[in-house]
């Protein structure tokens, strides 16, 4: 999954050559762009209908990892994960979700 809309970095491959390459790998490509900082619930929604989807393990990215973790605490707070379990997890994975917390309550 790639969150990163095209054009966003100029060192940036556009998602169409990716998802050509990972065709020819016989990998499922999705496209989801996030603007940086503005995540919705739709997008939460999609991701999660994407991951419902697809076969484990699934890889998502964007420029630094921030967007993929917050849509991934999102997405595992409306399946019900205690927030703290959340927030720990991303911070191991080095991002601290403290701020995003009010969202994860809900």
């Amino acid at each position: 999954m790639c969150f990163r809309p095209d054009g966003e970095g100029a060192d940036q491959t556009d998602f169409s050559h990716i998802a050509e390459e990972a065709k020819e790998l016989n990998v499922k490509a999705h496209y989801l762009p996030i603007i940086p900082g503005q995540i919705t619930d739709e997008q939460v929604a999609e991701f999660g209908r994407i991951l419902q989807h697809s076969l484990a393990p699934s890889f998502a990215y964007c420029h630094s990892g921030a967007r993929a973790t917050r849509l991934w605490a999102l997405n595992q707070a409306q399946a019900g994960r205690p927030v703290d379990e959340i927030l720990r997890a991303a911070k191991m994975a080095g991002h601290d979700l403290t701020a995003l917390a009010p969202r994860l309550i809900g």
